[in-house]
Formats: C-alpha cells, structure tokens, sequence
C-alpha cells in the first residue's frame, strides 16, 4: 500500500507576506510546490523534513483576465 503525505518542511524562520514572523514553522506545499499552509512547529510532526534557515513568502498575484 503506496500512502501519498503532503510535503511538509520546517524551517527556522517563515516570514510571511504581512511581514509576521513564525519561527519554527512548518509550511506545507501542493505538488507544484506553492505554499498552502503555515504552521508553528511545537512538536516533531511525522513525515517533515527539516530544511532550516529563512523563507520568504510573498503573496501569489492573481491574474487579471
């Protein structure tokens, strides 16, 4: 049995678009590898990576049609 898990890393620092800050994060990632969760690391969490250091995240700009 093949179970897929969401990609999950953990950094030291997350700084979000607003400029709040979360450190230790965990951020959750979609298959294209955009962002679609962030989250205050408490605890070891099963299936994280550890990756370290700072990510920046920006806000995604929505297309005008």
């Amino acid at each position: 049995m093949n179970v897929e898990h969401p990609q999950r890393r953990a950094f030291n620092l997350v700084v979000m678009p607003d400029g709040s800050r979360i450190a230790p994060a965990v951020c959750t990632f979609d298959k294209q590898g955009t962002v679609v969760s962030v989250e205050s690391l408490n605890e070891e969490l099963p299936f994280v990576e550890w990756v370290g250091g700072k990510l920046y995240l920006r806000q995604k700009m929505a297309l005008s049609k």
